[in-house]
């Protein structure tokens, strides 16, 4: 915007967000903003639309790019797949290539000369193909691609045929649709695999928005989703998390991140790659039939490894199995079971579970559990558990539990427990627990404990602990002294507190009281708790996305902690310990609220918290004496029904905030549209926007909308939140896109700035500059689209009055030629006949332009029927006729249903011919003799004579009129049906009610069938 700082253009097609997430565009604009920002450069975002739209409306974006040029940008980002929904990648090149003398850089696409940062989709398309053959073993694929010759196109497809091949499975061209990236390509290919009766058992497609048209379509047709039909997708789109949708990350903010400083690079006349190739990330959830992760890790064991994203066959926790899982998992523990359930119906393949409850999940054969309870889990080979019960967790194989309980969690072998509990974490092999418990955990050999209980945590070797507890910490945290040494002589059983726990338990740990806990037991536990949740990690932290980044204003790739976030950390430590402790929940319970509450102020989402809580479950009863956990479980599920409350207040308040923001605008819009002054209008705007916080914001409309690019004028201007009157605008060149003097009240400022099209149809308008701080929403292209619609209002109505004011001069001009006339036929007798037929013309002319002002004013210019001054003018005249004649009449109300609807869905444009439709159709069932209106918006009236008596009247016209909507609903194209509501009142001899008396009363019961329709 200065000369003194650099300004880069980025093209986009359109911003849009779902409530408080953004779209892929939004998150592309935020990356560019996060480096440009750091950089002290301007940022110039141009909303494009997509090139060679068949849309009109979306034509009219295109303009913008006219403004793309080296005077006022020094370096260009092209968003280049979004703007390509219609054009293929040759043009789109071209396009790209006639702004050479910038330096660019293309997002999505690869082009010869112009350096690309592109998604390395291969390896995670790949893998996601896979998983879908070997652990759901799924063979019958239809996939929906991309455009032909485009770089994410050609990589995805390869990636799918090169993972069939690999499995042996052919694949028919014709089981694959070439769709446009956009949602109706999804609809579009199930359409055309069900014409052509084409079974699959696994939909793959090259992005989410497709799967999801993909999924309605489907819905459409059957109902329902198959249930053994798997689909995934491609992007991670904002929707995807809530629909379960198993698809490939593309980290779209590191991508504009590295777009943005590699333009830098390019500007400052730097060497650069031309290929820039980031990686992705398979992400599995529910629609490839796995369990989602939060509820796996919820149902995970003490030591058992978590679950990032699904769970399926082979993989993860052993909740859900898949079918075909294959060698690559170690067998099928299901004997071939369904493709998805959580607990299947299987034998163990492999192995003999002779006596006892055996639950064996996802590959895991069991050897021999004789006479006890087996359970194990993910390749977990049993041996012997002759007379107890043996729980074999991840590569836990058990030797001999004669007569006890053995616990073997993740690589934990157990030699012999013979008359105990032996309790082996993560690699922590037990020799010889013959009368004691046993507790191990990572990496923790404990040599023999023959009668005492030994705790020994990670990498904390006990020797021999033969006539007490032994707990031996792993090295304390810097500035904290160990609480004990794993001697015989400080050992935790001397330690008042932590004595056995009766064999039931039911509360609060009756035994445990202030003054019968030892202080360096306490501290020792919260500071084993604290490092737990401190090793879980910020990306793990609830209040983060899936792949720990921030929505907002946090960078890709950055993690910083705010102080809130850690000393809130440090609370829940310190408080979990308490509580369990103390058996009292409610210091725990106020600090989770607490960190909830800070989470929601600071924009955060709580959507991961109950995954967060079963990490900190995990490693928390993982670290507690067994006779604490009871309780501690009883807290963990107090806390998990704390979350669910606040996930449901969350949601609650956004959709408020919603509802408020839409009322907001709703307000807006009338304001907008009452107003018939373009003045007004711009006031109005201005401030909603300073009301919103847009510190700079600009106006402009075309001179000569047929010579757009010519000259524009200045509407309305804000300038550090402060409204500047312009009177009646500025005009100055459309290519500066704003007025010299205005740019220069803004040259020591950095700005961020999104430039939309003002437009109708493709009515051209102007377009609007418009500032943001943190991320551009959907809500600038709202009051956009608001903006432009009352502009053409405005419009349409200075062009009315024009036009009757030209009439009234021409009026005045035929009215001054007669009088001179007059005067001439009294000076110049013998010019008389002359004379009397220039008036004979004038007067004829006249009366045409007086005919031709009362038709303009009495018909409606939408529709073509009388408007309210017509209907009452017409209906004056029928009545005096009906009454001449003792005719019987009807008085119709009719409203259109869901204009609404069709106005927010397809635009007003759509609303209008939706409209003209109604009028139609209306016309086409009444009778001869009818008086027919439109009264405005989406209300008609009508005077309507008849022959039968009331009741068959009434029943006749509205059943024609029925007949007309569903024929024009069978044979229309539209996305939507028309329908109506009617109200009738009848006169007929001795009715003594007037006609406004009618009136009142057919629009009474016109109102009674819409709030029919409603409770219908």
């Amino acid at each position: 915007m200065n000369k003194r700082r650099r300004t880069v253009g980025l093209v986009v097609d359109q911003i849009s967000s779902l409530v408080d997430h953004d779209f892929f565009q939004n998150i592309v604009i935020s990356g560019v903003t996060d480096v440009l920002r750091r950089k002290d450069m301007n940022l110039l975002v141009f909303v494009v639309g997509k090139i060679k739209s068949p849309y009109a409306w979306e034509n009219s974006r295109n303009i913008l790019m006219e403004f793309i040029r080296s005077d006022k940008l020094d370096g260009l980002i092209v968003l280049s797949t979004a703007i390509a929904g219609y054009a293929d990648k040759q043009s789109i090149g071209k396009l790209i290539k006639s702004y050479r003398n910038i330096p660019i850089v293309s997002i999505g696409e690869t082009y010869e000369t112009i350096p690309s940062v592109v998604s390395g989709g291969y390896d995670a398309m790949r893998e996601m193909v896979d998983h879908l053959i070997e652990v759901h073993g799924k063979r019958k694929f239809v996939f929906i691609k991309g455009p032909d010759g485009g770089h994410e196109s050609e990589i995805r497809l390869a990636a799918l045929l090169d993972s069939l091949a690999a499995h042996g499975i052919p694949f028919d061209p014709e089981r694959m649709y070439t769709g446009s990236y956009l949602y109706e390509s999804g609809h579009a290919a199930i359409r055309y695999f069900h014409e052509r009766g084409i079974e699959y058992d696994a939909l793959v497609s090259s992005n989410d928005d497709m799967a999801l048209g993909a999924i309605k379509e489907l819905k459409q047709l059957y109902g329902y989703l198959p249930p053994d039909l798997a689909i995934v997708g491609y992007d991670d789109a904002v929707y995807a998390h809530p629909l379960g949708l198993t698809t490939v990350r593309q980290d779209f903010r590191l991508q504009a991140q590295q777009a943005a400083e590699i333009v830098c690079r390019l500007m400052d006349g730097e060497e650069t790659d031309i290929r820039h190739e980031l990686s992705n990330k398979l992400v599995i959830r529910s629609s490839c039939g796995c369990v989602p992760p939060v509820v796996v890790n919820t149902f995970r064991p003490m030591g058992e490894s978590r679950s990032d994203d699904g769970v399926s066959a082979g993989e993860g926790t052993g909740v859900l199995s898949g079918e075909g899982a294959g060698d690559r998992y170690g067998g099928n523990a299901l004997g071939g079971g369904a493709s998805a359930g959580v607990m299947p119906d299987g034998d163990a393949t492999e192995g003999d579970i002779s006596a006892g409850d055996a639950l064996a999940v996802r590959n895991a054969p069991v050897g021999d559990a004789s006479s006890g309870d087996a359970l194990a889990d993910r390749n977990a080979p049993v041996g012997d558990a002759s007379s107890g019960d043996a729980l074999a967790v991840r590569n836990a194989p058990v030797g001999d539990a004669s007569s006890g309980d053995a616990l073997a969690v993740r690589n934990a072998p157990v030699g012999d427990a013979s008359s105990g509990d032996a309790h082996a974490d993560r690699n922590a092999p037990v020799g010889d627990a013959s009368s004691g418990d046993a507790h191990a955990d990572r990496n923790a050999p404990v040599g023999d404990a023959s009668s005492g209980d030994a705790l020994a945590d990670r990498n904390a070797p006990v020797g021999d602990a033969s006539s007490g507890d032994a707990l031996a910490d792993r090295k304390p945290p810097v500035g904290i002294s160990p609480a004990w040494d794993a001697s015989p002589g400080d050992s935790p059983s001397a330690i008042a507190g932590f004595a056995p726990a009766p064999a039931t338990f039911a509360g609060r740990p009756a035994s445990l009281t202030p003054g019968n806990i030892d202080r360096r037991m306490v501290e020792w536990l919260k500071q084993t708790v604290l490092r737990e949740i401190r090793e879980i990690g910020l990306s793990g932290f609830a209040g983060f996305e899936e792949d720990g980044e921030r929505t907002g204003r946090q960078n890709a790739g950055e993690q910083a902690e705010e102080a809130p976030i850690v000393e809130l950390r440090e609370m829940l430590a310190v408080t979990l310990v308490d509580s369990i402790l103390s058996g009292e929940s409610l210091p725990f319970y106020r600090t989770m609220e607490r960190y909830m509450t800070y989470l929601r102020d600071t924009g955060r989402p709580l959507i991961r918290m109950h995954d967060w809580l079963s990490r900190i479950r995990e490693k928390t009863l993982a670290r507690l004496p067994q006779h604490f956990v009871p309780f501690a479980e009883d807290l963990f599920h107090a806390a998990r029904a704390h979350i669910s409350d606040a996930l449901g207040k969350s949601e609650a308040s956004r959709y408020f905030l919603s509802s408020l923001q839409s009322a907001q605008l709703e307000q807006f819009s009338e304001e907008l549209f009452s107003a018939l002054d373009v003045r007004e209008q711009m006031k109005q705007t201005a401030d909603l926007l300073t009301k919103h916080g847009i510190r700079y914001a600009f106006v402009a409309l075309y001179e000569d909308p047929a010579r757009p690019m010519d000259e524009s004028r200045l509407m309305l201007e804000i300038q550090d939140g402060k409204w500047v009157d312009l009177g009646d605008g500025v005009v100055f060149p459309t290519m500066s896109l704003l007025p010299d003097p205005v740019i220069r009240k803004m040259e020591d400022q950095r700005l961020d700035l999104v430039v939309q099209v003002l437009f109708h149809s493709d009515t051209r308008l102007g377009y609007t500059v418009f500032s943001f701080d943190d991320r551009v929403t959907r809500y600038y292209e709202v009051i956009n689209n608001r903006l432009s619609i009352a502009l053409k209002n405005v419009k349409h109505v200075m062009e009315e009055q024009n036009y009757r004011q030209n009439l009234e001069l021409q009026v005045a001009k035929r009215t001054k030629e007669l009088t001179d006339a007059n005067a001439k036929l009294r000076e110049e007798i013998a010019k008389r006949q002359e004379a009397e037929d220039k008036l004979r013309k004038a007067l004829e002319e006249l009366a045409a332009l007086n005919v031709e002002l009362h038709a303009i004013s009495i018909r409606d210019e939408l529709t073509g029927l009388l408007n309210r001054r017509g209907f009452m003018e017409q209906s004056k005249i029928s009545l005096r006729r009906f009454a001449k004649n003792g005719q019987t009449y009807l008085v119709m109300f009719a409203d259109m249903d869901n204009l609404k609807k069709i106005n927010d869905r397809y635009g007003h444009g759509e609303g209008d011919l939706a409209i003209v439709e109604t009028a139609k159709l209306l016309r086409a069932s009444l009778p001869a003799g009818s008086v027919l209106a439109r009264m405005g918006g989406d209300e008609f009236t009508a005077v309507i004579p008849v022959n039968e008596n009331c009741r068959e009247a009434t029943d006749a016209v509205q059943n024609r009129i029925s007949d007309q909507f569903a024929a024009f609903n069978r044979s229309s194209a539209k996305d939507y049906e028309l329908s109506i509501s009617l109200g009738f009142a009848c006169h007929e001899d001795g009715c003594n009610n007037t006609f406004n008396e009618l009136m009142i009363l057919a629009d009474n019961r016109l109102y009674e069938q819409k709030a029919a329709k409603r409770r219908a």
